[in-house]
């Protein structure tokens, strides 16, 4: 290996260890770090310390990072969740009210529910279910944006229960 080759090596390996301490390394600056959520508020640090992050939103959080306090929780029982809609032609649209129930001894609150793609638009109970009271989610899927032949959409529920569910509308598009 010729002085060249070697500069160019060692020139390589110290901007990959800069790279890699640039993200990984040790802060020291006392200052927290830009926030991860637009809808979130920081405190200040002190130098070794993690900054807090508080949601001011939690329809703002990843559907899976919805914070609930343990002695709210409770649980829900889906009638369905899988609905075949059948075949459908496009354009079109396929609707369906997926029905749940409280049946847990704490009211249920539904915190979100994300669509899998940008064709399907959920809705849900907003108000808190009372324990043995019902609510329900809506799925409305643009058969248009969906594409053709034999399609799965889903919908991911979280809330104030154990794991979030996952509902289905299922069936056939056909041009």
């Amino acid at each position: 290996m010729n002085k060249q080759n070697l500069i160019i090596a060692l020139l390589g390996v110290a901007i990959g260890l800069l790279a890699f301490n640039l993200f990984f390394g040790k802060k020291e600056s006392g200052y927290p770090a830009p926030a991860a959520n637009p809808g979130s508020v920081q405190t200040p640090a002190q130098p070794g310390t993690v900054p807090s992050i508080t949601p001011t939103n939690t329809e703002q959080l990843p559907p899976d990072a919805t914070p609930t306090d343990p002695a709210k929780m409770t649980t829900i029982s889906f009638a369905e969740t899988t609905h075949d809609f059948g075949t459908k032609k496009k354009p079109g649209k396929a609707s369906h009210v997926f029905k749940f129930k409280n049946t847990g001894d704490k009211p249920l609150t539904i915190a979100n529910v994300q669509a899998g793609c940008g064709c399907t638009t959920p809705g849900w109970t907003k108000e808190p279910i009372a324990p043995g009271a019902s609510g329900e989610v809506t799925a409305e899927v643009d058969l248009v944006k969906a594409g053709s032949g034999r399609v799965d959409k889903s919908l991911t529920v979280t809330g104030n229960f154990a794991e979030s569910v996952k509902l289905h509308m299922v069936g056939e598009v056909i041009e």
